[in-house]
């Protein structure tokens, strides 16, 4: 059974950590990821078919979800407060950990479809 356009919004925002994660990305950037995302449907339809039904490659837009979270925290910076210190290398790495994991469950829905080559990724923190 295929998942309804909100049931699939749901899913991915799920694999970002939740509604409340932190990083956190925008209403209008998770709409971005799933129209970016949207694939052909079990029929061979594009998302461009007025018959399309809907379907994403939620784990590719998950990478680059985490992508795009570990790209907004590499401009922070390190910090402490009330005996606790924060660091943007953590996070980025944890984003960065996350990217690589949805990456790797990217093989692709549909047999005429070829997995995505993710470059390896270098920390360099």
């Amino acid at each position: 059974m295929a998942l309804t356009v909100e049931q699939a919004r749901a899913a991915l925002v799920s694999r970002l950590g939740g509604p409340d994660a932190r990083p956190a990305l925008s209403d209008v950037e998770i709409d971005a990821l799933m129209a970016q995302y949207a694939i052909m449907d079990l029929y061979e339809r594009r998302p461009t078919d007025p018959a399309w039904q809907p379907t994403y490659a939620l784990n590719a837009a998950a990478a680059e979800g985490w992508r795009q979270k570990a790209a907004r925290v590499a401009a922070d910076f390190n910090f402490g407060a009330n005996g606790a210190t924060y660091s943007k290398g953590e996070v980025m790495a944890k984003c960065l950990e996350m990217e690589a994991h949805y990456a790797s469950l990217d093989t692709g829905t549909m047999p005429t479809q070829v997995r995505r080559d993710y470059p390896v990724r270098q920390l360099w923190l």
